[in-house]
């Protein structure tokens, strides 16, 4: 597992910011309260029950009424083109990482350096790891009486980065 902490000082040496190296440095300097209070989303996700399965409701996803009309009636539609329910279910149960959060515009020579490439990906890889004990430990406390297993998902599984889901275990 790497270092939290070690990527977050490697990233604001790469942008020319040694001052701002520490965790308490970052929080204090670069981040709000609404943006703490966003992150906590992700690491406690909203989950949903629809037909006794528990379905993610990360933000901007599966919302409102409307939406768990539209989740219950494609999970009836599933039944038509006969795909095995769990792994239906599972296919709303995980997300890229780096799709949730704002990137910042890549200077031409950060585009080109491949350190900057594996920095990022370092990154990716980091906020899934702590995506995934943190979903674990609160799946498991929301839903005392069901068991999940939560994992990582390669840029190989989901096609471009690096992801994070879960699948309960029935």
């Amino acid at each position: 597992m790497v270092d939290p902490e070690d990527l977050i000082t490697r990233w604001y040496r790469v942008h020319g910011n040694p001052n701002s190296c520490t965790v308490e440095e970052v929080l204090q300097n670069h981040v709000g309260m609404v943006e703490a209070l966003a992150v906590s989303m992700i690491l406690m996700p909203r989950t949903r029950i629809v037909e006794d399965y528990v379905i993610l409701d990360m933000p901007g996803r599966n919302r409102g009424s409307e939406d768990e009309v539209s989740l219950r009636d494609t999970l009836a539609g599933r039944r038509k083109i006969k795909m095995d329910l769990q792994d239906f279910v599972d296919s709303f149960n995980w997300i890229e990482s780096p799709y949730l959060f704002a990137s910042g515009p890549l200077t031409e020579d950060e585009k080109r350096d491949d350190k900057y490439d594996a920095l990022c990906a370092d990154i990716e890889k980091a906020i899934c790891e702590q995506m995934k004990d943190s979903w674990a430990a609160w799946l498991n406390w929301t839903y005392k009486d069901r068991a999940f297993q939560v994992f990582i998902l390669s840029p190989e599984e989901t096609g471009s980065t690096y992801g994070v889901g879960f699948r309960e275990t029935r």
